[in-house]
């Protein structure tokens, strides 16, 4: 057995600047990249409550609609282990607004994940609480490294990335005192393919270095790696900080649309 402990659609990502999945059907494209703010808020949650299952992970697929007035969501149960779920997405929630279109997301893994949950005997509280968890961070996900501090040894920074809509992250690093509490500001942002936790971790959270009192820089995550070394760097520069940059629109009372769950 294992705990389970992610949630996630495919496509979760594909090449710059052309739909992520192999048709190129632009509702898979944008309930994909949508989905990767929600999906990884909500396994933040699920990891935390001990769940026992087959597998670590239930992974989710989405295709266009044939009807626009609901998402219908198939849900297959067997083989154990196995789970799958497909929803099958109307083409207007590529217009949606971001917000209205994370709404629609999460309503599908929740209906999903109460499925397969009643199935297998998961505390659907637990469910619950992953859901809310989502909610109560404006559907949006954000991830943070380890300090540094600068050779001065006078300030220190992190890198912070949230997940953006298009499905990549935007990348910056917030800049403090060393000593001191309280945050100085953040640099600019820049994109980042690390668009999950297991991949900031394995790079962006700590793959950086103060290269003067005034610049950061760490490995271009576009460019193809060839051992440790590090090639191409993104410069961040730590001269002129900003505001938190990152602001998500409130959150939709409700999904714009309904979801039909289909068990089999």
């Amino acid at each position: 057995m294992a705990v389970l402990n992610y949630v996630w659609f495919w496509p979760n990502g594909g090449p710059v600047g052309r739909p992520w999945g192999d048709g190129g059907d632009v509702t898979e494209d944008a309930f994909a990249r949508t989905s990767r703010r929600v999906t990884e808020r909500y396994s933040e949650a699920l990891g935390s409550f001990d769940i026992q299952a087959r597998r670590s992970a239930v992974q989710m697929f989405v295709s266009p609609a044939d009807t626009a007035s609901s998402v219908v969501v198939d849900v297959h149960l067997t083989p154990v282990g196995d789970e799958t779920v497909r929803a099958h997405v109307p083409t207007q929630v590529a217009t949606f607004s971001s917000q209205d279109r994370a709404r629609v997301v999460l309503e599908v893994v929740d209906a999903s994940m109460r499925a397969i949950g009643a199935a297998r005997g998961w505390p659907l509280q637990a469910l619950e609480q992953a859901k809310q968890h989502v909610l109560d961070h404006h559907m949006g996900f954000e991830m943070t490294g380890a300090w540094k501090m600068d050779r001065a040894r006078r300030l220190r920074a992190r890198p912070v990335a949230r997940v953006a809509d298009d499905g990549w992250s935007e990348l910056c690093f917030e800049v403090a005192p060393a000593r001191a509490e309280g945050s100085l500001g953040f640099t600019q942002a820049l994109k980042s393919p690390s668009n999950s936790l297991p991949k900031f971790k394995r790079g962006a959270a700590t793959e950086f270095r103060w290269a003067s009192e005034s610049t950061i820089e760490r490995p271009d995550d576009w460019q193809p790696r060839y051992g440790k070394a590090w090639g191409p760097v993104e410069v961040f520069e730590t001269s002129n900080l900003h505001a938190w940059p990152i602001k998500l629109d409130p959150v939709p009372a409700h999904s714009p649309l309904p979801v039909e769950l289909r068990s089999r």
